[in-house]
């Protein structure tokens, strides 16, 4: 018996695919990725008459959060690769890469079954800013999350139209 979907096969993890381009250095496949989340806001501030009625709000400032959780190869693919960039850059100190002056970004597509062209979502101007671990005894593959801290989020549909947000 065939079940009956909405607009074709939905949007999956199955479809998607991550690459982490680094500045000054290698493009990183990131198929060792587990989770990857993202968000962008614009919070407006307000101006109130007297008695507390809303008169107008300002145009706003964007803000962008993203947290990646990497399989332990991954993980240190990723540190590798960022260690030989800023290597290259010169960010040495007494003999410790120093991962925060790299730049990069993570650009995610989903290509679902019937849509010709990806939707993308690209995660600009990352910097490593905070990682850590929860390791436990277990049958699970040891992961890794980090905040990437981006300074921008652009979204693409399959049409091309590319969408952010701004105050």
């Amino acid at each position: 018996m065939a079940y009956p979907t909405l607009n074709g096969v939905s949007q999956s993890w199955a479809d998607l695919v991550a690459t982490c381009p680094i500045y000054g250095g290698l493009s990183i496949d990131a198929e060792d990725i587990k989770d990857i989340s993202w968000k962008r806001t614009l919070e407006q501030g307000e101006q109130r008459k007297t008695g507390g009625q809303l008169k107008a709000k300002t145009a706003g400032q964007a803000g962008y959060e993203a947290s990646i959780t990497w399989y332990a190869s991954g993980y240190w693919k990723m540190i590798a690769a960022l260690g030989a960039a800023a290597q290259a850059g010169g960010y040495v100190v007494d003999g410790e890469v120093e991962l925060s002056k790299i730049g990069w970004d993570v650009v995610v597509q989903h290509r679902p079954e019937g849509i010709d062209k990806p939707r993308k979502v690209e995660i600009l101007g990352c910097q490593w800013t905070e990682d850590g671990s929860d390791m436990s005894e277990g049958t699970d593959s040891d992961t890794m999350a980090t905040n990437p801290s981006p300074r921008r989020i652009v979204t693409t549909d399959e049409n091309g139209i590319r969408a952010v947000l701004k105050g």
